[in-house]
């Protein structure tokens, strides 16, 4: 049997490999342009839209759910981009 502090670091390990495998995979998106369907509203007066990759944006700025937006991605997270519109 493993101990359960031997399987939280192994968890810690196993999620942090993820995180930084899902960020350098994002680095590809860096200055992309193009157009993206907004498709829910955010926390903090942001929304988050989709590209035709359904790659998850994040804009801090109010749009209406269903509009497409033309942005630029400025910032890189591991689970969704950051941009601002073009």
């Amino acid at each position: 049997k493993v101990p359960g502090e031997k399987i939280k670091q192994r968890s810690k390990l196993l999620s942090d490999i993820f995180s930084n495998i899902a960020r350098m995979k994002n680095e590809q998106w860096k200055d992309w342009q193009g157009d993206i369907l907004i498709d829910e509203a955010g926390k903090d007066n942001s929304v988050i839209g989709r590209n035709i990759y359904y790659k998850p944006i994040v804009l801090n700025k109010r749009y209406e759910l269903g509009e497409m937006v033309y942005v630029r991605i400025k910032g890189i997270m591991p689970f969704y981009l950051k941009a601002v519109e073009a």
